[in-house]
């Protein structure tokens, strides 16, 4: 039988161009991590860009490349003693879309953005990962999105995107045209409820007997 559903999907929320007063310019990098773990700067925040090299032609190639660069950068940042303290901001350009199916992506650093993500599930609060245009006022923005205090954020032309769930659009009408709800109140037929042993199932399972009659 058909149902009506909403249910959570994944959004963009705009923050705005941020305004936090004495964050300018990019945190301080360095060349590579043996230059960090070398140098005497502070190690608390660190600018770890993955951009797209200028007239790569081989996406195939460049996907391996970046991710076998990014999991390696991951590994140490996670091994390192010098390290097991510092955020690590994972600066992408253009790995993530906020603007629809239009917007032009670069598949090898979103799979970059994704294996970020597998370590922020892993390690809370280590990894932060920021997207950005080629503007310079989105590079520019890095530091004060970076100080938002979110997991991931996307920079477009200096402003700030996050992501957030939202509800979907309810999908109503049986198959004959009628009320979905109607069916609910009808108590006829039946509901699969997937993990419904779990305690969130068990709920569930409960509030569709009680308030729909399933």
């Amino acid at each position: 039988m058909a149902v009506d559903r909403v249910t959570p999907t994944g959004t963009w929320a705009l923050l705005g161009t941020p305004d936090l007063p004495g964050l300018t310019g990019l945190v301080p990098g360095f060349a590579t991590l043996d230059d960090l773990l070398a140098g005497a700067g502070d190690h608390s925040t660190v600018v770890v860009p993955f951009v797209p090299e200028a007239g790569s032609a081989d996406a195939a190639r460049e996907a391996r490349e970046a991710t076998q660069r990014a999991l390696l950068t991951v590994q140490r940042f996670l091994t390192e003693q010098a390290l097991l303290d510092s955020r690590v901001v994972v600066v992408t350009r253009r790995a993530t879309g906020v603007t629809g199916d239009t917007e032009q992506t670069d598949p090898p650093y979103a799979a970059v953005a994704g294996l970020v993500r597998s370590a922020q599930s892993e390690n809370p609060g280590r990894f932060v990962l920021v997207d950005v245009d080629e503007q310079t006022e989105s590079l520019l923005a890095v530091p004060a999105a970076v100080e938002l205090g979110e997991p991931e954020v996307v920079v477009r032309a200096g402003q700030v995107f996050v992501p957030r769930l939202a509800r979907a659009a309810a999908s109503g009408g049986d198959a004959s045209g009628g009320d979905a709800s109607d069916v609910w109140r009808a108590g006829t037929g039946a509901v699969l409820v997937t993990g419904g042993t779990s305690g969130l199932g068990a709920l569930v399972a409960r509030h569709l007997v009680v308030a729909h009659g399933v």
